[in-house]
């Protein structure tokens, strides 16, 4: 097993509860790295979750500060989940360090709030859709590469019909809806996905159309929130420069800012609905 593959917020937490019992300890990194032999780099990287933390090491770690009992057996627990392998890992070879590492956030997620100005985002896209969509970004990919990749987007989708499902707020731009990827039929299909999603108790879809008012200039973002309140959000970049992950509170704030503008900006759910029936009248 890759070791990106691990359960991220659980490595998280982790490393977020094992710097707290350090401080509460009085240590410093420098003194925990003198002690366990190591590189006080190692220690940070472990309580950043940039490493998996190895069980010897956190055993030594919380006998060096004195953690018992019940603390002791969550962080042991927490541990032994970040390494079970996840369904993704069958995929590695055709998927990224960094967007792996997003799959991860993302089934760990209570709720998902994600901006899209160019495409249907990948928890609502048919496979038809994805498939195409796919192509047109990567045309130099193989059939199996396109075929692995629209599995994992449909593989994704679990997580909106999972016993405990994600929810789910989506602020689309009509620019998303009325660019054509691949045929007309593709894209009455996925009009009519999109309909049925917006009508889940834990979908809330809203259109951002061209005749509502919007200073928003920014590109696609995905803010991740986490059931624990302890777990700070994530924000998901997905670009043709790469891939990125931000995590710093007043940069995470200016998202939440962002998608606040957005979605008051958007048409609500209700409307949103009767604007999809009308792309799909006017394709007939």
């Amino acid at each position: 097993m890759a070791e990106d593959d691990g359960r991220m917020v659980r490595r998280r937490r982790v490393g977020m509860l094992l710097r707290q019992y350090r401080n509460a300890a009085g240590l410093t990194a420098q003194q925990v790295a003198d002690e366990l032999d190591c590189s006080v780099s190692k220690v940070t990287r472990i309580e950043l979750a940039r490493v998996p933390a190895q069980r010897r090491d956190v055993r030594d770690m919380l006998n060096m500060f004195g953690v018992t009992g019940e603390e002791r057996q969550e962080i042991v627990d927490l541990l032994g989940d970040s390494k079970n392998p996840d369904w993704w890992h069958a995929y590695h070879e055709y998927l990224s360090r960094k967007y792996r590492d997003f799959i991860a956030l993302e089934a760990d997620a209570a709720c998902l709030r994600t901006y899209e100005p160019q495409v249907v985002p990948g928890l609502l896209q048919t496979a038809d859709y994805a498939r195409a969509a796919i192509h047109k970004t990567l045309p130099e990919a193989t059939p199996k590469d396109i075929d692995a990749r629209v599995e994992v987007r449909l593989a994704r989708q679990d997580l909106l019909t999972r016993p405990d499902p994600v929810r789910l707020v989506a602020v689309l731009d009509e620019g998303a809806l009325r660019r054509q990827v691949g045929s007309t039929h593709i894209m009455q299909q996925q009009y009519k996905r999109l309909l049925d999603a917006s009508a889940m108790p834990n979908v809330r879809l809203q259109v951002l159309d061209f005749s509502r008012p919007s200073a928003c200039t920014t590109g696609p973002f995905i803010l991740i929130e986490f059931p624990r309140r302890s777990d700070p959000w994530t924000v998901y970049l997905e670009n043709a420069a790469g891939d990125q992950t931000l995590e710093k509170p007043a940069r995470v704030d200016r998202y939440k800012l962002t998608f606040e503008e957005l979605a008051a900006d958007a048409l609500g759910p209700a409307d949103s609905t009767a604007f999809l029936e009308r792309l799909i009248r006017d394709q007939r």
